[in-house]
């Protein structure tokens, strides 16, 4: 039973004498009202937040009335803007729902009844007015509502025939300008980005249209078109649209525009996003030292936890040396591996069979896949497009295909895996949602591009060594390192002893759930410590990838 706030003095009284972080824990889903009363007894911020956290959306989970008594509690913690809209609105808090939309605007606009009648719909609007004016321009009963509640200077520049509706989007967000002015820059790129370059509801999908777009035409002559723009605005144009950004791309951009204008830098933000990516695409030895220093400063989310751990991680900076344990041998003895139908899952499928014709491996055709045999160890693997049901539960799962494919394979991702391959691109953007669903799991992930021509040869080699005993990271990779030196693509793909994204995260949920263990700030200290010294050392080259 859950008590409310009038109860706490009760509940208070359940707070137990020792063991009290790993008991909150443990209760705060089954038992959340000692949770609530005994948190505050608890030492560290995300310690505390964490069992609020847990506790609160347990109660939420059962009945959105049964978590308001706590909404004072929890309504300014940060991970409440990480609620989903429908349960926003559920707990009837003008502070949480506030929260919510501000921090997924583009969500709640399209619930405009919704947002009319909480009173936030003409604040979401200013919020993002281009956003807005295009959802009002469709033809849905949503649009023509929305169109009804917009303000008149919006009705009125919707209304006009003479402009095409990208420009009257630009025009919107442009709103606080006189009109010619905003139509002058509006029609010109760099000085349209300059007025909304921090504006990341506007800027992000500006910047993500612009890249995909020269990856389309070819980089050379859009990226001509920027040599007279302001060095912030190419950075802010580079990290907002990020997510359309590969390693060509990034290179090209970066060496023509970039390489010799970043001495700005101190003023920029998102500087943890940039160093990032410069470390992926191969430009972290171009920036100064004192940036990635500062990229390695310990973190306020955890969206920069894991950005400094790729960093960390192509630095071969230290981590702990328990991350190097042998797999163990049984996990590997059962194995299902997920291909889908498109042109990549299809030449991952052909792949796959070709590299397990010879050398022992026995294969049964089914309907919907395949089982692949030596000895104990088994593999089950569906034809692309196939879903081929299996009763038991493997110990290895693998992904193949691109990694807008992930979500399905984690869809049937056991808790008890031991071992996940995720053999897609930008596989390391995946590991955190790996280890939500299979705590424990060993994870083996691309940085950028992932391929067959890897994939294949490496799983094989895998298994052959997991029937010969367990695994023992370390000394299996530096093997691996000369069987693939011809290959430069074997570089992207980052062994469980080397992940330092999964490192962290097992270590902050280690500090969030265990008294004794050590906060993850230490982990960055230590790092920056490691890099400020080899810096010293060899100024040079202490950002080279080694």
């Amino acid at each position: 039973m859950f008590l409310p706030p009038e109860d706490a003095p009760n509940a208070q009284a359940q707070c137990p004498a020792t063991g009290l972080l790993a008991a909150l824990r443990a209760q705060a889903a089954s038992n959340p009202a000692v949770a609530f009363a005994c948190a505050a007894r608890i030492d560290g911020e995300a310690r505390r937040d964490a069992i609020l956290e847990e506790a609160f959306l347990a109660l939420a989970r059962q009945s959105p009335a049964l978590a308001m008594p706590y909404r004072d509690a929890v309504a300014s913690r940060p991970w409440i803007a990480d609620l989903s809209l429908p349960l926003a609105l559920a707990l009837d808090d003008p502070r949480i729902l506030r929260t919510v939309v501000q921090a997924h605007p583009s969500v709640a606009i399209r619930e405009t009844e919704a947002m009319h009648r909480a009173g936030l719909l003409p604040s979401l609007i200013h919020l993002i007015p281009g956003e807005a004016l295009g959802i009002a321009a469709g033809s849905s009963a949503r649009a023509a509502r929305l169109r009804e509640l917009l303000p008149p200077a919006l009705q009125r520049l919707l209304a006009r025939d003479d402009l095409d509706l990208p420009l009257k989007q630009r025009l919107a967000w442009l709103g606080g300008l006189p009109h010619e002015q905003a139509l002058t820059i509006a029609r010109n790129d760099r000085d349209y980005f300059a007025h909304i370059a921090a504006i990341e509801p506007e800027s992000v999908p500006f910047a993500e249209r612009w890249f995909l777009e020269a990856k389309q035409q070819g980089p050379a002559a859009r990226i001509a078109s920027l040599r007279n723009w302001q060095p912030r605005h190419l950075y802010l144009l580079l990290v907002a649209g990020r997510q359309q950004v590969d390693k060509a791309l990034f290179q090209t951009f970066f060496d023509s525009l970039l390489r010799l204008r970043i001495a700005g830098w101190r003023e920029w933000p998102h500087r943890r996003r940039f160093v990032r990516d410069a470390a992926v695409y191969g430009r972290l030895s171009e920036l100064p030292p004192e940036m990635v220093l500062q990229a390695l400063e310990p973190p306020k989310s955890y969206e920069d936890m894991l950005l400094a751990a790729e960093v960390a991680e192509i630095l071969a900076l230290t981590l702990d040396p328990s991350l190097a344990k042998p797999t163990p041998r049984d996990a590997w003895m059962l194995q299902r591996h997920f291909f889908y139908d498109d042109d990549d899952g299809r030449e991952s499928f052909a792949s796959f069979r070709r590299a397990y014709r010879d050398g022992g491996w026995a294969w049964t055709e089914h309907e919907t896949g395949v089982t692949v045999r030596k000895g104990p160890l088994r593999i089950e693997a569906n034809l692309p497009g196939r879903d081929h049901p299996m009763r038991e539960t493997p110990g290895v799962i693998v992904h193949r295909g691109h990694e807008f494919h992930v979500p399905k394979t984690l869809a049937a991702l056991p808790p008890s895996a031991a071992f996940v391959y995720l053999g897609s691109c930008r596989g390391m953007g995946s590991v955190a949602d790996v280890l939500q669903l299979a705590a424990q799991a060993d994870v083996l992930v691309t940085r950028a591009t992932g391929s067959h021509t890897v994939n294949d040869p490496l799983l094989k080699a895998l298994n052959e060594a997991a029937l010969d005993g367990p695994i023992v990271w370390e000394s299996f990779w530096a093997a691996q390192q000369q069987r693939f030196r011809g290959n430069p693509l074997f570089a992207e793909y980052v062994p469980p002893h080397r992940n330092a994204a999964a490192y962290l995260i097992k270590a902050h949920r280690r500090y969030l759930s265990q008294e004794s263990a050590p906060h993850t700030d230490n982990v960055f200290h230590r790092w920056r410590e490691e890099l400020a010294a080899r810096c010293g050392a060899a100024p040079r080259q202490c950002l080279a990838r080694p």
